[in-house]
C-alpha cells in the first residue's frame, strides 16, 4: 500500500511524531531558513485524533528553543473562506500564549506554514509566499515580528528532480511524487538524507489493520472535499463527473487490483448520492454493491451527477 503524505493523517504522522522529529526540524529549516537544534511538538501524534471526527484538524504545533511557535498544517484543497480561517487559527495559536504569561510584550513569535496541493495566487509565479504585517505604503515598516504566515503552493512547484536547487524544492517534490517514487531509485534531491529517512517512514508506516482503515478514511475525506469544491466552481457536469471518476479509478490503482476501481467507483456513486440527495435505500446500495462491470459503473457516475432527484437516479439501476 503506497502512502500520500499529502493526506493530512499520513502528514501529522510522518512530521508530528516524537520519534520522526528530526524530519519536522528538517523541513522547518528548509521553509524558514533558521538554524534550528531542537523543537518541542506541542500535540503529538496520535492516532485517535481522526478515528470518529470528520472535522478535526490534523495539524502540527510545536515550539522551537528560542520561544517561536509553530502551526504546520497540510491542506489538500482550499476552502472558500482561506483567508479568515487561516488568521483565526493563526490568532487561536497566539493568544492560548497568555494561558502561560499575563503580559502582553512576553507573547511570542507564532509562525504559520501553510502546505497547499492547490493553487491559491494564481498571479504569482513564486510557490512560497511569505505574509507579515507591513506598512502599506512602506512595506518595509513592520509593525510587529509576532506574526509570519507562509503560503507553499505545491502545484506550482512543478520542476524535475535534476532542476531543484533548495531543500524546501527537495521536500516539495517529495510531498508531489512520494507515491511513485522507491527507496531504491530516489533521484539525488536537496534534503536527499532526510527525504529517504522520510520515505522509508512512509514504507513502515500503517502497519496494522486499524491504521491502513484510518489513513483511507482521511483519504477518501480529501477526495470528497475536491469533488464538492469542483462542483461549487461551477465546472459543469461532465467536467465533475470524469475528475470524480478518475480519481475513483486511481484509488483502485492504488489499491492494485480490479475489485478495487470497482469498489471506488461505488463508493463514489454512494457517497455523490448522499452529497446530493442526503442518501440511499438500502435495496439501492445493494443494487450498487453487486455492479461489477466498470462500464455500468462508469454509466451510473454519470447518472449520480445528472440526476434529478434520487427517483430518477433508482429508476436506472
Amino acid at each position: 500500500m503506497r502512502i500520500d503524505p499529502k493526506i493530512d493523517y499520513a502528514f501529522k504522522c510522518l512530521f508530528g511524531s516524537e520519534q520522526r522529529k528530526h524530519l519536522l526540524i528538517a523541513l522547518l529549516k528548509a521553509v524558514l531558513q533558521i538554524e534550528i537544534a531542537d523543537v518541542a511538538i506541542l500535540n503529538p501524534y496520535n492516532d485517535k485524533e481522526s478515528e470518529d471526527d470528520k472535522i478535526s484538524i490534523l495539524d502540527v504545533k510545536a515550539k522551537l528553543g528560542d520561544g517561536t511557535f509553530i502551526n504546520v498544517e497540510m491542506q489538500v484543497t482550499l476552502s472558500a473562506n482561506y483567508a479568515e480561517r487561516s488568521l483565526y487559527y493563526w490568532s487561536s495559536l497566539y493568544v492560548e500564549q497568555l494561558g502561560e504569561r499575563s503580559e502582553y510584550t512576553a507573547l511570542a513569535r507564532t509562525v504559520a506554514i501553510h502546505i497547499i496541493d492547490d493553487v491559491l495566487f494564481p498571479e504569482v509565479p513564486a510557490y512560497h509566499v511569505e505574509f507579515a504585517i507591513c506598512s502599506v505604503n512602506d512595506p518595509t515598516v513592520r509593525l510587529t515580528d509576532r506574526f509570519a504566515l507562509h503560503t507553499i503552493e505545491l502545484p506550482k512547484m512543478n520542476l524535475q528532480a535534476e532542476s531543484l536547487s533548495s531543500e524546501l524544492d527537495g521536500w516539495c517534490y517529495f510531498l508531489r511524487h512520494a507515491e511513485d517514487m522507491d527507496l531504491e531509485t530516489l533521484p539525488n534531491l536537496p534534503a536527499a538524507s532526510a527525504i529517504r529517512h522520510a520515505m522509508e517512514a512512509l514504507k513502515m508506516m500503517f502497519q496494522t489493520e486499524r491504521e491502513r482503515e484510518l489513513y483511507k478514511g482521511r483519504l477518501k475525506q480529501a477526495r470528497d472535499a475536491l469533488w464538492i469544491k469542483n462542483a461549487s466552481r461551477n465546472e459543469g457536469l461532465e467536467e465533475g463527473r470524469k475528475q470524480g471518476l478518475e480519481l475513483g479509478r486511481q484509488e483502485g490503482r492504488q489499491e492494485g487490483r480490479q475489485e478495487g476501481i470497482e469498489i471506488a467507483l461505488q463508493d463514489l456513486i454512494v457517497r455523490k448520492l448522499a452529497d446530493r440527495f442526503g442518501g440511499i435505500v438500502a435495496s439501492s446500495l445493494d443494487r450498487i454493491r453487486s455492479i461489477h462491470e466498470l462500464t455500468r459503473l462508469d454509466q451510473l457516475v454519470s447518472a449520480a451527477f445528472a440526476s434529478s432527484s434520487l427517483e430518477e437516479f433508482e429508476k436506472l439501476l
